[in-house]
C-alpha cells in the first residue's frame, strides 16, 4: 500500500466519524437549547467552614419563578467553591450535557435535561470530593498511619440518578454556558463520606464539615447562623407551597442514593427495596402520618414529622434526623416561642413512633458502675482513664480523638505525645510496662460511642504487630475493596519492619458492651478477627461511615452513609452484617433477666477477665 493510498483511506475514515457524529469528538458542540424561564437572581454571602468574615466568599444564586422560594445554584461554581475545581458542561446535542469535572484524575458524567437525569459510570471519580482543609490549603495528615493497598474485589458499576422521580427541573444558560439545578440537590449529589457539604439559608450559604454542623461545632455556637437557621424554620408562617414539595422530594432522593441502608432501623429493608415514599406510605399508620407531616405546611407538623421519622431509622446514631440540639432549643426560646415548641413536642408524642433503646441510659449505668468497681482510677486526660488491678491493666476511654495540631507538632515538639486517644493509649501502656506484675492489658470500649478510624487501624496494628486489612462495600455503587493500612505503631515516625515486632509484652482483651458503637464496635470486629479476646456483651454495631447533609431548609442531618464497612472474603465473597451486628464475645459477662434486660453486676469484675483471658490465650 503506498502513501496516497493511505492518506485516502484515512480521509474516507475521517468523513465517516463525522457523518456519525463525530464533530462533537472533534471538537464540534452543538448549539445550547434555549431556556426562557423567568427567574431572578441574588448574589449572597458563603462562609467557608468559619464564621470569620475574612474568610467568606460570595456564591450567585437563582430562583425561578415556578419554583421561587426554591434556590437554584450554577453546578461549577458551586463544585469551586467546595472542592477549588471546575465542573465544565458540553452539550452532546438534544439536550444530553457531559458534565466533567476537571480535577486532573477525575472522572465525568452524562446530564440528560429531558427526563431529567444524572448517570456516571465512576460516581466517585465524578463528584471527586476529598478531605481538603479549605482555610489552609493543606489535606489532612495523620502520620501514625497510611495505606499500604487497595484491592477493588468488585469495581464501580454505573450509577444512574432519576431526577425526574423527585420533580427536580434543570435549568439552562446558554449565554454563560451553564447548568443550574436547585442548591440542596447539587450539594446531595456531590456530598460523602469527606463530609464537606453545604446549606443554604435564605441569605447565605454555609459551607460545612464534620467540625462545624455537629453538637457543639463551630456553626452552632454562632448566634447569626442560629438566628438564620431558626427563621428558616417558618414558624410564624406557613412554609411555602414550592418549598414543602422540594423538600419532601429531595429528603426522598437523598434517602433513595446516598442512604447506607446498614439493616438495623425499621425502614431499611422497605427504602432499600422501593424508597422512602414509599416506606412512609406502607409500613403502618403513623409512618404514613409522618409522611402526611412531613409534606406539611405548618411548620411543627413538619418538624414533629422529622423528629418520628429518626425513631424509623434509628440505626444506634449514624443517622439523625431529630434538629432539636440545646443550641436550637436556646435560639427558639429566646425568640419567644415556647409555644411553638410545646406544639412539637405534642405532635411527636400523639404520633407515637417506635421506641428505641436509649444509649444514653446505658451509658450512664454503666459508667457509674464502672466507677465503684474500679475506684481510683487516674485520669489521663478528659475521657481517658487507666486502672490497675493484680496482674491487669485498664485503658478506659469513651471515644476514638485526634489532635491533628498534637501530631503535627509531634516530631518537631521533642516526641510529645498528645493528649488524645493514641497518645493517652500509649501513656498507658508504659504505665502499665512500668509495673513487672502486670500481665494483661484490657481497652474498655464498654461506653465508647465511636471517632476516628485511623485510630482504630492503629490500634488493631498494635495488638496484632501486623497491618490490618480493612475492607468496604459502598451501597451506591457496588465498588467493593479491601484495604491494607500500616501504622507506625512504635511511634518513631518511620513505618518499618520494626511496626511489625511486639512492642509490649502483654496479652490483650477488649471490653464491649451493646453501648460499643460505630468505631467502638469496629475495633473490636477486626481484632477479634486478627486473634484478639472480646470479653463483655455483643458490641453495639454501626457500619456505616457517617455523612453530615441538611434538608432543603437547612437542618442538619447526620445519616449512614454508603460506605459500609464488611469483614471477611472467601469464595462466597463478605459478610455484610459482621460489622453490623457486632463482634460476640469469646467471654460474657453479662446475664440476661426474664424480662429481657441485662444484669451487669459482674461486668467490671477485673478477677474474672483476667481468668477469662488465661483460659483464652493458653488455648
Amino acid at each position: 500500500m503506498n502513501s496516497r493510498t493511505l492518506v485516502a483511506i484515512v480521509g474516507v475514515v475521517a468523513l465517516a466519524a463525522i457523518a456519525i457524529g463525530g464533530l462533537y469528538f472533534l471538537g464540534y458542540e452543538p448549539e445550547w437549547p434555549e431556556d426562557d424561564s423567568e427567574y431572578t437572581a441574588k448574589t449572597i454571602d458563603a462562609y467557608m467552614y468559619s464564621t470569620d468574615e475574612k474568610d467568606k466568599k460570595t456564591i450567585d444564586i437563582r430562583y425561578y419563578a415556578d419554583s421561587p422560594n426554591v434556590p437554584y445554584v450554577d453546578v461549577s461554581q458551586y463544585y469551586k467553591l467546595l472542592q477549588k475545581e471546575s465542573i465544565s458542561a458540553r452539550h452532546k446535542g438534544d439536550g444530553v450535557f457531559t458534565l466533567e469535572n476537571e480535577r486532573h484524575g477525575a472522572g465525568s458524567a452524562t446530564l440528560d435535561t429531558n427526563v431529567p437525569s444524572l448517570t456516571s459510570k465512576d460516581y466517585y471519580s465524578f463528584t471527586a470530593v476529598t478531605d481538603v482543609n479549605y482555610i489552609d490549603d493543606s489535606d489532612t495528615w495523620i502520620p501514625f498511619v497510611k495505606g499500604v493497598s487497595d484491592k477493588v474485589v468488585k469495581a464501580c458499576q454505573p450509577v444512574t440518578i432519576d431526577l425526574s422521580k423527585y420533580g427536580i427541573k434543570v435549568h439552562l444558560d446558554k449565554e454563560n454556558r451553564k447548568v443550574w439545578m436547585p442548591f440542596q440537590t447539587v450539594a446531595d449529589i456531590f456530598s460523602g463520606s469527606a463530609n464537606y457539604y453545604a446549606e443554604y439559608l435564605r441569605d447565605a450559604v454555609y459551607f460545612t464539615d464534620i467540625r462545624t454542623v455537629t453538637e457543639n461545632g463551630l456553626y452552632l455556637n454562632d448566634e447569626k447562623y442560629l438566628k438564620r437557621l431558626v427563621d428558616s424554620l417558618y414558624i410564624d408562617t406557613d412554609r411555602p407551597a414550592d418549598l414543602v414539595e422540594y423538600n419532601y422530594n429531595e429528603l426522598c432522593l437523598l434517602f433513595d442514593n446516598f442512604y447506607g441502608n446498614p439493616g438495623k432501623g425499621e425502614l431499611c429493608a422497605l427504602i432499600k427495596e422501593r424508597g422512602l415514599d414509599y416506606a412512609l406510605s406502607h409500613h403502618d399508620d403513623t409512618a404514613g402520618l409522618i409522611r402526611d407531616y412531613l409534606k406539611s405546611a405548618d411548620s411543627a407538623e413538619y418538624l414533629s414529622g422529622l423528629e418520628s421519622l429518626y425513631s424509623y431509622l434509628y440505626d444506634g446514631g449514624h443517622t439523625n434526623t431529630s434538629i432539636w440540639s440545646t443550641s436550637v432549643f436556646d435560639t427558639i426560646r429566646k425568640n419567644g416561642d415556647i409555644g411553638f415548641l410545646e406544639r412539637v413536642a405534642e405532635m411527636k408524642s400523639a404520633l407515637e413512633p417506635p421506641t428505641h433503646p436509649d444509649r444514653s441510659a446505658a451509658v450512664k449505668i454503666l459508667r457509674e458502675l464502672r466507677d465503684e468497681s474500679w475506684e481510683g482510677m487516674e485520669t489521663l486526660a478528659e475521657g481517658f482513664r487507666y486502672y490497675e488491678q493484680g496482674d491487669t491493666a485498664v485503658f478506659s476511654f469513651d471515644s476514638f480523638s485526634l489532635d491533628f495540631d498534637g501530631w503535627d507538632n509531634y516530631t518537631s515538639d521533642g516526641w510529645k505525645l498528645p493528649k488524645d486517644t493514641i497518645g493517652c493509649l500509649y501513656t498507658a501502656l508504659k504505665k502499665a510496662d512500668s509495673n513487672p506484675a502486670i500481665k494483661k492489658f484490657v481497652l474498655d470500649l464498654s461506653t465508647n460511642g465511636g471517632g476516628y478510624v485511623a485510630d482504630v487501624m492503629f490500634i488493631n496494628s498494635l495488638l496484632t504487630g501486623k497491618d490490618t486489612n480493612e475492607s468496604s462495600v459502598d451501597v451506591l455503587t457496588e465498588q467493593t475493596v479491601t484495604s491494607v493500612v500500616a501504622a507506625d505503631v512504635n511511634l518513631d515516625g518511620k513505618f518499618n519492619d520494626k511496626d511489625h515486632e511486639k512492642q509490649f509484652r502483654f496479652d490483650y482483651g477488649i471490653l464491649t458492651s451493646s453501648c460499643s458503637f460505630s468505631s467502638g464496635n469496629m475495633l473490636p470486629v477486626i481484632s477479634q478477627r486478627d486473634g484478639i479476646m472480646i470479653l463483655g456483651q455483643t458490641s453495639g454495631g454501626g457500619s456505616c461511615s457517617i455523612t453530615v447533609v441538611s434538608s432543603a431548609d437547612a437542618l442538619p442531618i447526620t445519616m449512614s452513609s454508603t460506605i459500609k464497612s464488611v469483614v471477611g472474603y472467601g469464595e462466597e465473597g463478605y459478610d455484610q452484617n459482621t460489622v453490623e451486628f457486632g463482634a460476640k464475645p469469646d467471654h460474657t459477662l453479662v446475664k440476661e433477666n426474664p424480662d429481657g434486660s441485662f444484669d451487669y453486676s459482674g461486668f467490671y469484675d477485673i478477677d474474672a477477665i483476667s481468668r477469662a483471658m488465661s483460659q483464652f490465650y493458653a488455648s
